[in-house]
């Protein structure tokens, strides 16, 4: 990494300061190198995720692991491969989780450390709460740590020419009354910003990353004193100002979990890209077809059928005569019994699924243990999501965390079982169950 800048003795009266540029390979293109004025990043990474209930009851959602990686490390992988690797990350609930994680970042090729949020107010408090770690830097970006993203995501807005202030935007129409509609005044020009609006005709969709610069504070303060705690409150007071906001409009992917049926197409969709490799014991007359990874340490028993995109990570026992298919993702530790079929699914750590069971489209959380014979229906259904009712387009159920359910149960559509759930043998369930409750 080089930096460039010009003598301060050769600036003309009047001309402005010129900017610290900085030189870095290009990894989409290494013939071209790239030429960013952004050297630091905040990443939001302070919420719980309360749509996500009971998962984010143990870890925060940015921990969320898909297609075997937790979804913050999709936005620093993002980052760094853009070379930025100065980050700071806003931690607040169960943020061990995420210390843990990262530690001080040189195993991610970054330099990371931490800004506590102790009381979770909201985006706009959270990056003034920041201040001091973003100080003396002409631009910055800011960005939630609970989207996938990736390089190329980055790169459209930290090539454009738009200086700071100024988001990313993406053409989603169906999507724009769940993310806030950005309606622009001529190419680029941010009119506005409606979080929930009536009429989203033409408008994009903003994807919560923005490049800012250090007046940003002095907004953020004013709109954190008058009670207004986001920062598409700090979007909508710049957008008055004299030079407005910027909108770089981007086609790369970028992916949300609201809910948990989220996280089953979201995981489906990495999967798609997943590359094979084995590192653990198959048997004799095991089937595998497809891009498969199987982690070290694992068995796949004889008579067992994988079908990709599949992982499995490490320490799993799986079989004899196990179905597997559909990206499922199974984590570390976990175990399918004998003539157990399990399609679309995420079956967490340290998981136990008995023989002969069937199970679709469904999230077993780590720790929960699911009787023989026992099995879910799936399809669309409506869910209890805090005081409302969401449509889920396809869904089986949810267990969460260390529940334990009984020989031959059936799950319907829609089901939710909170964390420490106790479910007895040859029982229907349905609807949401709260955590640590006994179904007898």
């Amino acid at each position: 990494m080089q930096r460039f800048s010009q003598n301060s003795k050769t600036k003309k009266p009047g001309q402005q300061p010129l900017r610290i540029i900085r030189l870095q390979i290009n990894l989409f293109n290494p013939t071209t190198p790239l030429l960013f004025d952004i050297m630091k990043s905040l990443i939001l990474a302070a919420g719980e995720g309360l749509r996500l209930r009971p998962i984010t009851e143990t870890i925060p959602k940015v921990m969320i692991p898909l297609a075997g990686t937790p979804i913050i490390e999709y936005v620093v992988n993002a980052l760094v491969k853009n070379g930025i690797t100065d980050i700071s990350i806003v931690v607040g609930y169960k943020k061990e989780a995420v210390m843990d994680h990262f530690g001080d970042g040189a195993r991610f090729g970054a330099k990371i450390s931490y800004v506590f949020q102790e009381r979770q107010l909201g985006t706009a408090h959270a990056l003034l709460v920041s201040q001091s770690a973003l100080e003396g830097e002409s631009e910055f970006l800011v960005l939630g740590g609970d989207n996938v993203i990736f390089a190329e995501t980055l790169y459209s807005l930290l090539e454009s020419s738009c200086h700071a202030p100024a988001l990313l935007a993406k053409n989603e129409p169906h999507n724009v009354s769940q993310y806030g509609a950005v309606t622009l005044k001529g190419k680029n020009l941010v009119e506005k910003l409606d979080e929930k609006p009536r009429n989203s005709d033409g408008a994009l969709i903003s994807l919560g990353i923005y490049k800012f610069n250090g007046s940003v504070f002095d907004v953020a303060k004013r709109c954190v004193g008058r009670g207004e705690l986001t920062i598409p409150h700090i979007i909508r007071e710049l957008t008055t100002q004299k030079f407005g906001v910027r909108a770089v409009v981007t086609d790369g992917a970028w992916m949300d979990v609201v809910y948990p049926w989220d996280m089953l197409k979201v995981n489906g969709e990495l999967m798609s890209s997943l590359l094979g490799s084995t590192a653990g014991t198959i048997e004799e007359g095991v089937v595998i077809k497809g891009n498969v990874e199987i982690g070290r340490g694992s068995t796949i028993r004889s008579g067992s059928y994988i079908v990709g995109p599949v992982r499995i990570g490490a320490g799993c026992d799986i079989g004899p005569c196990a179905y597997v298919s559909q990206s499922t993702l199974i984590g570390d530790n976990a175990a399918i019994g004998p003539f157990s079929c399990i399609k679309n699914s995420l079956v967490g750590s340290d998981s136990k699924i008995g023989s002969g069971c069937r199970i679709s489209d469904s999230i077993i959380s780590q720790g929960a243990a699911i009787g023989s014979n026992s099995s879910n229906t799936s399809g669309p259904c409506r869910i209890e999501v805090g005081n409302t009712y969401e449509k889920a387009e396809l869904f089986g159920f949810l267990a969460g965390e260390d529940v334990v359910i009984g020989d031959g149960v059936v799950a319907r559509e829609g089901t939710i079982l909170g964390r420490g759930c106790n479910v007895a043998p040859l029982k229907v369930i349905q609807g949401t169950i709260p955590s640590n409750a006994r179904v007898i």
